[in-house]
């Protein structure tokens, strides 16, 4: 939900340079540890496109296929907004 953390484990030689897509905005990111960590500012869908640790020179995973433009679905995190509710008669739930 919207305010709650995202977290990913890498595993690897950090630092990372990590590249994502969250609400249709693509980043770029380092990470200077092994933990990928980012708080649901709002609702969207958050999926992690590439990878390079700094043991890979100027390697980089792409996790993505340019034949079909399919993602993996383990790399990918959906956040829901925040459920709410109203009460309009009574004083107890």
């Amino acid at each position: 939900c919207v305010g709650d953390h995202i977290n990913y484990m890498l595993t690897g030689l950090p630092p990372f340079t990590l590249y994502y897509e969250f609400g249709g905005r693509r980043q770029k990111v380092n990470v200077e540890s092994n933990y990928f960590k980012r708080r649901a500012s709002s609702e969207g869908e958050l999926t992690i496109l590439a990878l390079s640790d700094s043991s890979s020179k100027n390697c980089l995973v792409n996790f993505t296929s340019e034949l079909d433009d399919s993602l993996r679905p383990d790399l990918m995190a959906k956040v829901y907004d925040l459920p709410s509710v109203e009460i309009s008669q009574g004083d107890s739930l």
